[in-house]
């Protein structure tokens, strides 16, 4: 791992100049092509990695209800660029974002129980582990209709809602 990489956790708190940084970053590296696009999903910023000041990649994330666990959480997405992708650079951010809802309890102020991602990366697809212990115990709890796989980091202490019972 570069010895020189910074990764700052900024949800809700995103400097302007960093997300015109962020925008330019996604557009240059061909991650999205439309600035509209990339202007609104820099809203959605977790974290940002930079090695020797270069943005190297960024997590970002919304607050959704997954209707197949009745609960809600933060749905993850991350871009690294490609020299940087084997060096556990996308690890490294997304304990540094669970570490930080986790530890501060910051998950109980905004509703969620965990974190959720979808492995469209291929290397990340080959993982038949059904928890992940390096990256937070993310779990297996199945495949998108894309067949990627879907994993949840649950929040340590983080409690279920409980649907009221239907009728038996």
């Amino acid at each position: 791992m570069d010895k020189n990489l910074n990764i700052e956790f900024v949800w809700k708190n995103v400097p302007e100049n960093l997300k015109k940084s962020v925008v330019e970053f996604w557009l240059k590296e061909g991650a999205m092509t439309k600035e509209d696009d990339a202007l609104k999903r820099a809203d959605e910023l977790l974290a940002v990695c930079q090695s020797d000041g270069q943005i190297i990649g960024v997590a970002t994330g919304i607050k959704t209800m997954y209707p197949a666990l009745r609960n809600n959480f933060i749905v993850y997405r991350s871009y690294v660029t490609e020299k940087h992708r084997h060096a556990g650079v996308a690890s490294s951010i997304f304990n540094l974002v669970y570490d930080t809802f986790n530890d501060d309890k910051t998950y109980e102020k905004y509703d969620v129980i965990g974190i959720l991602c979808a492995f469209e990366n291929a290397h990340l697809n080959q993982n038949k582990f059904a928890v992940w212990a390096k990256n937070r115990n993310l779990t297996f709890i199945g495949f998108d209709n894309r067949g990627v796989q879907l994993r949840v980091a649950y929040f340590e202490g983080a409690q279920i809602k409980l649907p009221p019972l239907k009728n038996q």
